[in-house]
């Protein structure tokens, strides 16, 4: 699974912050929360509008209906950003 495959784009959104935004694609909603909650820690959900999450180095919320917010905890590039939401989705790959 890839970044293409789910997301329709992925964007800076404050450079000053580390903050990325994303926009998943519909018919990605559903899989790509089933795999934040198998392998990124959950730190908040406010009845299931914003649902916080924690994986390696980022904070990630999702935002429905599509969008995802990806906070690094150090300076990334969009690229990093990427390849940090390709092993997240690829580590939510059920066996």
């Amino acid at each position: 699974m890839s970044v293409e495959e789910f997301f329709k784009s992925v964007y800076p959104v404050c450079v000053s912050s580390n903050s990325y935004g994303g926009k998943l694609k519909d018919e990605k909603v559903e899989e790509f929360k089933k795999r934040m909650d198998r392998v990124a820690k959950k730190k908040s959900g406010v009845a299931d509008f914003v649902i916080k999450y924690e994986f390696e180095e980022a904070s990630i919320s999702f935002i429905p209906p599509n969008a995802v917010i990806i906070t690094m905890k150090k300076i990334a590039s969009l690229d990093e950003v990427k390849e940090l939401l390709n092993k997240l989705l690829q580590a939510g790959v059920e066996v």
